[in-house]
């Protein structure tokens, strides 16, 4: 999983002693961390959702978390007997 903290908006606006010279401004707004949603294979929202193998096997559940104010996925594996 990957999580964004923060959306970087680049504007470009002119230069006012150069008005045909367009300067680039770099502006960082938050994110709350709380504000993260966790989706489901539906787009759904979902409290936890399984974790898969490539073949499609639930090996576990993802579930969401803040952790020292950043949004964490965090993956709960579940016990897989062998078979004999």
């Amino acid at each position: 999983m990957t999580f964004i903290d923060s959306v970087v908006d680049k504007t470009t606006v002119p230069d006012i002693d150069l008005p045909d010279v367009k300067v680039a401004v770099q502006k960082t707004v938050p994110i709350d961390p709380n504000s993260y949603t966790l989706l489901d294979e539906n787009g759904q929202p979902a409290t936890k959702v399984p974790a898969k193998d490539p073949k499609g096997n639930v090996i576990g559940e993802y579930t969401l978390e803040v952790v020292d104010g950043k949004a964490v996925g965090v993956l709960t594996q579940i016990q897989l007997t062998m078979e004999k």
